[in-house]
């Protein structure tokens, strides 16, 4: 009897043991997967913020281009649409993420664009990132959070300067017009298949 009760307590100890070590190993091997999949999220997010980072540095170099250009033959109310416009289209060919170049002037109305196909030229007065520009005497470059295009009703995001006259006097604002389209497409083609998410947002929360 005493036998049987050490064979008993044995095969329960060895039982005890196996599966102790199978949660043990169970668990190891989650923590594993999950460190694993947190390194993997940090490097989707470092690639994709090195990426938007880029495409933002590009645009605004773009934008500098344009107004500098501009500027060197009289500011954007010396030259004539036709001429403004072969400006913006020149600077904005054969970029994918960049749906448009716009300058407005002092008064909010659209000078010119290089969005194709568009017969009226709309009003932006009303616009946050112009009615910014216009109060505030900054060389900052202003990035919106995701909004409509009034000239094509598409949906993207804007970065903007602010133009002035010689006397340092508010002109109007020159920016660039974002493809939502593009980035959502380029960051689902990352993370499609390995059950990722993202999200596009400004330090501010706007997304």
């Amino acid at each position: 009897l005493a036998l049987r009760r050490r064979i008993v307590f044995s095969v329960s100890l060895l039982l005890i043991v196996l599966i102790s070590l199978s949660i043990w190993h169970g668990y190891t091997g989650y923590q594993v997967a999950i460190r694993n999949a947190e390194q993997q999220s940090e490097s989707y997010a470092r690639a994709l913020k090195e990426h938007a980072e880029r495409a933002f540095s590009e645009a605004d170099q773009i934008l500098l281009a344009c107004i500098r250009e501009i500027d060197s033959i009289g500011g954007i109310m010396a030259v004539n649409h036709p001429t403004l416009t072969k400006i913006l289209t020149s600077h904005n060919q054969n970029i994918s993420h960049i749906s448009a170049i716009t300058v407005i002037d002092a008064n909010g109305r659209v000078r010119a664009t290089s969005f194709a196909n568009i017969t009226t030229l709309p009003d932006a007065s009303e616009r946050a990132y112009f009615k910014y520009h216009r109060d505030h005497r900054s060389d900052k470059i202003l990035l919106s959070p995701p909004i409509q295009s009034l000239s094509n009703k598409e949906w993207g995001f804007i970065l903007s300067r602010r133009l002035e006259t010689k006397s340092g006097s508010f002109a109007g604002v020159a920016l660039v017009f974002f493809d939502l389209h593009y980035f959502e497409e380029l960051y689902t083609s990352i993370v499609s298949g390995r059950n990722g998410r993202f999200t596009l947002a400004t330090t501010d929360g706007d997304y």
